[in-house]
């Protein structure tokens, strides 16, 4: 097993173990609540002394008005009750038997100890009624309910996050004091003889401060020497030592001492959540902890801090009952539990925003409905109009008119005043939705989405990446800064297709908060993954670009430079863009097929033409070949006639002026014999393909061939060669004489249209070139290539289609049949010739020679390599 599985599975153990002892303590709270509930539902409409008593038998500090610490009688708050009507009460719970076992009235005899002096009261009895019990049980017992309640949904919530074990810690504490409260007075059951309210309340000042320390992110001290944390708890410890042997031993003098002592240590621990939260507010690790802190910091001393603050006033000076003072004291768990489960704190300023807008909007109504009822009661109170219903029926009917446009001039007024924004989402939506109507192209959407974006929320990055179709990776199409795609040499720039957040997306289907991914239980597979994605890019949401099932892009967006985080009216602006943005990415992609399927048509158009025009040349000069063999035969025949009779008058005449013209003509019979022989020989050359002398050849050899030989002439021309041979092009099999001639007659052809330009005088330049490409669609290298190209004269555009015809020529001398063979040569090497030109620019012709061709079959050296090496 490796070291991470090891620690992988040793942290699961460990979280197991703790999440079994946290729900064993919810069982535990839930049991006490029930208990609780059974006893105080038993003291209704039961008579009791008209007060409560704490063990050992000492008035309680609770009471309400009409109870006998507040009609005059003489008993006070801690005093120590010795007898009733001369009889020894050792506890309390005797006490509450004897006064219940006679009716409600009853006067008894109480002998007192009160500073250390005996004083004889009598008290009557009272009917504890259900008023009684709402007031001194309900109350509190409510609040210690919510507790309890507040605290187990944020650890169900949040079970991982440090701060929801020790908040839920506190809650159970401040729970168990608040639901135990009324039997730590009057039941006296397992529950007082376990000591569980004082236990719950002893403890809760230390927990409050280990929260103090790890709310809202753990400090420097709980990371590196939180064995000092376990201070306030060894103090608890002695509290309740101290509080237990104080009980058994019934030490009056100091029960209040200790019993006071333990409300300032609540007090205590209030003061350090307090100042903590002070300290975090102003030196923040992060701005997400400033925030947490001034929500908490607000819940603090509006729900917690004066209710405690009070209460010692309470025990100190001996008030009448303030069971309500506990109620504000939910703000505080409140607070705290929005902060650790709602990472968007800024929602708080739209809950606001919506209380103020409908508190406004309500109050005027309101005043509009009563001040004419007021008006029109004053002035003509004797007509009674404020009471006809007509009128009645006609201001209602004016107030709903008027309400929904006085809420939006109220709306307008609270934003201008107290919420100032300095866009207007749904126009930037409606804006962003025309501009992308006319955008196609998948640069242009993410750009100006990003653009959008920066100008909008403010953040300090964001990456757009976008889905390639053909491998189903994600690439980055667009970011902020713009740069950074530029700079970009880690491999961020690229999301596979098996990343672990794109797998997580299509199953979460919805945008990820780095808090969330922290603390939530539904991320624990791909937690580290996840996080390490939002570190690498420095960002805190992640949201995703869908197009109904399929996910298109992924946009990743830091925190605002202002330090906000995201709220609602954020995140919906979020997915509304996003949305729209999938739809054009889809359309974009959609408009690609469509113009890669137009450039095919049009490309196998192009193709198809091409080879049309090939087999259109090949039977032209297959049927100029026939015919002009036949031509040939027909006039080579008198042709010979012709020759043998001039030459058989050349003989006949003797020397002189006459004989000398005669001759003349003569020769100039010999010498339009002799070209019309050649011609006529290259008629049949062009007729009669010769037989090819098949074997390895290299293109470049026959090059250096063709230039060696033409040396004499290009020097006298004054032109100049410019040889770029690939000298790694492999050998193929054909005819080394034909392909000599293909290059001769190409060399040749460049040389006669850089001479025919005057201007040069003979000055020029040829470049000659040969390599090798892929062709086809793998990633084989098979073709050669061989270019002359020459800055010459020139090809006209409408000869270019003729260039290769026979007899076509516009040289003074030319036969017109040197392209048209060379063409025939290349074809038989199954190859093809191209050429482009430009008039008074030059001219280039290319060979394509197939490595794979008709002569061999085979891969020429075994030519296989890929193009991307």
């Amino acid at each position: 097993m490796s070291k991470q599985n090891f620690n992988h599975n040793s942290l699961e153990s460990s979280n197991k173990a703790i999440s079994y002892i946290f729900n064993t303590l919810i069982v535990l709270s839930l049991v006490i609540v029930v208990i609780s509930t059974i006893y105080a539902l038993q003291w209704k409409d039961k008579t009791f002394p008209g007060f409560l008593v704490y063990n050992p038998v000492i008035v309680s500090d609770v009471a309400l008005p009409h109870w006998a610490q507040h009609q005059g009688y003489g008993i006070q708050s801690y005093d120590k009750i010795l007898r009733v009507d001369g009889f020894k009460i050792p506890n309390s719970l005797e006490l509450y038997d004897y006064v219940s076992s006679k009716p409600a009235g009853t006067y008894f005899n109480y002998e007192i100890l009160r500073n250390g002096k005996i004083t004889d009261i009598s008290v009557p009895s009272l009917k504890f009624t259900s008023q009684d019990l709402l007031n001194i049980f309900g109350v509190v017992f409510f609040v210690g309910l919510v507790f309890l309640i507040i605290g187990t949904i944020v650890y169900k919530l949040k079970p991982l996050l440090l701060t929801s074990k020790v908040f839920y810690a506190i809650c159970f504490c401040l729970g168990i004091w608040f639901v135990v409260d009324f039997e730590y007075q009057t039941g006296f059951n397992f529950l007082y003889y376990i000591n569980w309210q004082f236990l719950a309340q002893l403890f809760t000042p230390a927990f409050l401060i280990l929260f103090a320390f790890v709310f809202p992110s753990p400090n420097k001290l709980y990371l590196n020497k939180r064995y000092i944390l376990l201070i306030p708890f060894v103090l608890s410890g002695l509290f309740f030592a101290v509080q237990l042997y104080i009980l058994k031993n019934n030490i009056n003098g100091y029960w209040s001492a200790i019993y006071l002592a333990s409300y300032v240590y609540v007090f205590i621990g209030t003061l350090f959540v307090l100042f903590s939260l002070v300290f975090r507010y102003y030196k923040p690790q992060t701005i997400l902890d400033k925030q947490r802190a001034k929500v908490v910091l607000i819940g603090a001393i509006f729900g917690f801090l004066v209710p405690a603050f009070l209460s010692i006033f309470i025990v100190v000076f001996q008030l009448s009952n303030l069971h309500f003072l506990v109620i504000p004291i939910l703000i505080f768990p409140l607070s705290i539990a929005y902060a650790i489960v709602k990472h968007k704190l800024f929602d708080i300023q739209e809950l606001v925003q919506k209380a103020m807008v409908y508190g406004l909007s309500s109050g005027a109504v309101a005043a509009l409905f009563i001040l004419p009822l007021f008006l029109l009661n004053l002035y003509y109170s004797t007509e009674n109009l404020w009471k006809n219903p007509i009128y009645l029926l006609i201001l209602s009917v004016v107030v709903i008119l008027i309400v929904n446009p006085l809420k939006n001039l109220v709306q307008k007024f609270v934003d201008n005043i107290f919420f100032r924004k300095k866009y207007d989402y749904p126009s930037t939506i409606s804006e962003f939705s025309d501009t992308l109507s006319s955008l196609l192209s998948i640069n242009e959407i993410s750009n100006e989405l990003m653009s959008m974006i920066g100008k909008t929320l403010f953040v300090d990055k964001g990456y757009l990446f976008v889905k390639n179709n053909d491998t189903g990776a994600f690439n980055l199409s667009s970011s902020i800064p713009e740069d950074f795609i530029q700079n970009e040499t880690s491999g961020l720039d690229k999301l596979g297709p098996d990343h672990a957040l794109i797998e997580f997306l299509y199953k979460n289907l919805k945008e990820i908060f780095v808090e969330d991914v922290i603390t939530e239980s539904q991320y624990a597979q791909k937690r580290i993954d996840l996080l390490k994605t939002f570190a690498d890019y420095n960002v805190s949401l992640i949201t995703p670009l869908f197009f109904k099932s399929d996910l298109l892009g992924i946009l990743l967006l830091s925190n605002k430079k202002s330090g906000q985080f995201f709220t609602t009216e954020d995140i919906n602006f979020i997915r509304t863009i996003s949305n729209q943005v999938a739809i054009s990415i889809e359309n974009s992609f959609s408009f690609e097929l469509v113009q890669d399927y137009a450039n095919e048509v049009e490309e196998k158009n192009k193709q198809l033409k091409n080879v049309q025009a090939q087999l259109i040349q090949a039977e032209k000069m297959s049927a100029i070949g026939h015919l002009a063999s036949g031509i040939a035969h027909e006039i080579r025949n008198p042709l010979n006639i012709i020759e043998g009779a001039r030459y058989y008058l050349s003989s006949l005449f003797t020397n002189g002026s006459e004989n000398g013209v005669a001759q003349e003509y003569l020769e100039y019979i010999q010498n339009e014999v002799i070209r019309t022989n050649r011609l006529i020989d290259s008629l049949l050359d062009f007729s009669k393909f010769q037989e090819s002398n098949i074997e390895n050849i290299n293109i470049n050899n026959v090059i250096e061939n063709v230039l060696i030989l033409s040396r004499k002439q290009l020097s006298d021309s004054k032109i100049k060669i410019k040889k770029n041979l690939d000298d790694k092009i492999p050998t193929l099999k054909g005819d080394s004489n034909q392909l000599w001639q293909v290059v001769i007659n190409l060399l040749m052809n460049s040389v006669q249209a850089i001479n025919s330009i005057p201007d040069k005088n003979g000055e020029g330049e040829i470049v000659v070139e040969s390599g090798i490409y892929s062709k086809s669609e793998g990633n084989y290298l098979d073709h050669l290539y061989l270019k002359v190209m020459d800055n010459g004269c020139g090809i006209k555009e409408k000869d270019l289609s003729s260039i290769f015809d026979p007899f076509y020529t516009n040289k003074p001398d030319g036969t017109g049949l040197g392209l048209s063979v060379s063409y025939k040569i290349v074809e038989a090497h199954s190859g093809s010739m191209l050429v482009t030109s430009e008039v008074g620019i030059g001219t280039s012709f290319m060979v394509e020679l197939p490595v794979v061709n008709q002569f061999s079959g085979e891969v020429v050296n075994g030519q296989k390599e890929n193009l991307n090496s």
